[in-house]
């Protein structure tokens, strides 16, 4: 399947350190989890599909808003 230009996607979880812990006790190859600010309520890891496609798990901090937000793009690009 052509995903039409789809780079990654993206799935929010409660708790990165759980939902890592999880998937790899199912064989799924997981890598230790980054924060991108350096905080302790901020995680992202990449895994991906059968298929190759690319997902990214995040842990969103405290009192960001569901989902991405334009100012997430915003701090991407710099």
């Amino acid at each position: 399947m052509d995903p039409g230009g789809l780079h990654h996607f993206v799935i929010q979880v409660e708790s990165m350190h759980e939902c890592v812990a999880g998937l790899g006790a199912r064989g799924i190859q997981v890598e230790a989890p980054s924060s991108p600010d350096g905080s302790d309520d901020f995680w992202t890891e990449w895994i991906a599909d059968p298929d190759g496609y690319r997902i990214e798990l995040v842990q969103w901090p405290a009192g960001h808003s569901e989902g991405m937000t334009q100012a997430d793009f915003n701090q991407a690009a710099h």
